[in-house]
């Protein structure tokens, strides 16, 4: 079998609240399970957002860069569907680069334009140099 990642687990307070905004940024597909999960159908992974009783206490560790084409049309829409900016943002003077927000709930994201297609590049090269590297489970034994 395959190891993928096959979601992306999101903690929150009104999972089907997160998931329509989510859905409705992104342009896709969401649907509630019950009243502790909802999904959001956000390829190439989906998002799934489970109520739990704790609020958001500090930065997230992780967080997603979502890549569009215009940061400012992004960040009105998001606005719009009650995002708010975070007050991070790093953009060239062709727009490139990205800007920070934070959805309802306060979870940090960042629309991420690549126009220029530097970032994409970059990463690519880095994979390409890396290949050599890779070492699968099957290929190396560990003794415990």
């Amino acid at each position: 079998m395959r190891v993928r990642i096959q979601e992306i687990m999101i903690d929150c307070h009104n999972p089907a609240t997160l998931a329509r905004f989510w859905a409705d940024l992104m342009k896709c597909r969401w649907g509630s399970i019950d009243e502790r999960l909802a999904v959001v159908e956000a390829e190439p992974v989906r998002l799934t957002f489970q109520r739990v009783p704790e609020s958001k206490q500090v930065k997230n560790r992780l967080h997603l860069d979502v890549q569009v084409a215009d940061a400012d049309e992004a960040c009105a829409r998001a606005i719009d569907l009650g995002a708010q900016r975070s007050g991070q943002q790093q953009l060239d003077d062709a727009s490139n680069g990205y800007v920070g927000m934070l959805d309802p709930e306060g979870n940090e994201f960042c629309f991420v334009v690549d126009n220029a297609g530097g970032w994409e590049q970059l990463a690519t090269e880095a994979l390409a140099q890396n290949d050599s590297r890779t070492v699968t489970a099957s290929s190396t034994s560990r003794t415990l």
